[in-house]
Order: C-alpha cells, then structure tokens, then sequence
C-alpha cells in the first residue's frame, strides 16, 4: 500500500467522497509521486483546500539522492510545471513555514484537517507507547524496506523516510495532536507538540502540509 496514496483516500472517505486507493492509483499514474501531485488529484474530488509548502518546485541537491536520482529529471520537469500552473488550473498553493500554533488554531474548533507530510522515524505515538508498545514507537506504521547502503545515504544526506498522516484534533489540556495514519486501520494516535514539530520540519519535508474544511457533502457532519 502505498502510503502517499492512503493519505489520499482516508481524507477522502472522511469527507464522504468514496473513492478506493486502486482507483487513485490508476488516476495518478505515477510511481514517484510528490505532495504537488497529490495536491492536483486531490482537487479533482474536493476544491476546498490550501497547499502550504517551504519550496516551490524541486530542490536541485536530491538529484544526487538515491531514492530521487532515477527519476529525477522527469519528476523535475513535471513537478514544476504542475506548479507553474497551479493558479489556473485552482489548486491553491501558498509559500509559507506556519508555525506550530497555527496547526493547533486550525485543528483545535474541529472545522479543519490537515494532511501533512512527516519524518516517519520520529514519530512517536503516546497511545502506542502507553497501550499497544507499538513497536519501535513508529505507531504501527508500514514499515520501509531499504538497503543498508540506502540507509547509510539517507543518513548522509539528512534525509527522511517520507510519510504522509491525518491530523483530525489538538488537545491543548494536554498539549497532544490527534492525527489517524494509513497505516493503522480504524484507529488514531496522539503525538505531543514538540516531537510533532520535529517530524513536520525534517530535512526533506520541505514543510508541505494541505490543510481542508472538514464538513462532509450533503451531511452537517466533521472527520472524525
């Protein structure tokens, strides 16, 4: 299961739009997908939301990445063009770092959720920790299978393992982010605000996040 195309369809359903990770699949057909890519093929479905990210376009020191040299120059052309014509083509993109406690204003009246792409390694999940010891305090995640030599390269050029997760709440009495991860099914999970804010900002996040209004089509109900 891909992870990036999971984030998709779980906000999706949460909005009332069916629509199954196969089906969002054969849509995007892409194998290297990035956030802007998911941003266009999240406004076939639902209009309403804002792409906020640190960086307009590709950053020209991944092509030397691993993970991102195969495909580079393809991903480079398509990434910025579709970026190029994101205003005409209506998917709202603003070039921003929000701080944390707009992350908190956005999710704490319910009316929001927020689609945000992390460091997998750090996040660390209170209910897991406290009552299902998830393994290795990644939540139950999918667990990524990478060489040791791609490891090794991960580490050296400070990049992360990309994951994209649903942040439904805040609880400011205890200072938590709600979030649900395609990883784990019919769940959620809590993160404090301090590790939170680590995974947002890791090298190679480039601080992308989409938030959207949470009122489902045709129901006065919210995601939950």
């Amino acid at each position: 299961m891909d992870n990036r195309i999971a984030s998709l369809a779980m906000i999706l359903k949460g909005l009332g739009t069916e629509s199954s990770i196969e089906q969002l699949t054969e849509e995007i057909q892409l194998t290297s997908i990035w956030t802007i890519d998911l941003a266009f093929l999240l406004r076939k479905y639902e209009p309403d939301f804002t792409f906020y990210t640190s960086v307009f376009g590709t950053r020209e020191e991944y092509q030397g990445v691993k993970f991102y040299e195969a495909t580079f120059d393809q991903d480079k052309k398509r990434v910025n063009k579709l970026f190029a014509s994101a205003k005409s083509c209506s998917v709202h993109i603003v070039r921003m770092k929000l701080p944390i406690e707009d992350y908190k204003r956005f999710l704490f009246n319910r009316q929001f959720a927020i689609v945000a792409l992390v460091n997998a390694r750090l996040l660390h999940c209170e209910r897991c920790e406290a009552g299902r010891g998830c393994m290795a305090s990644l939540c139950g995640q999918l667990f990524y299978k990478i060489s040791s030599d791609d490891y090794t390269e991960c580490i050296l050029y400070k990049m992360e393992l990309g994951h994209y997760i649903v942040l439904i709440g805040y609880d400011p009495t205890e200072d938590l982010f709600i979030y649900r991860d395609p990883g784990i099914m019919d769940d959620y999970c809590t993160i404090s605000t301090e590790e939170f804010d680590q995974a947002r900002q890791a090298e190679g996040t480039d601080h992308d996040w989409y938030v959207l209004h949470t009122y489902m089509k045709n129901k006065n109900e919210r995601i939950k």
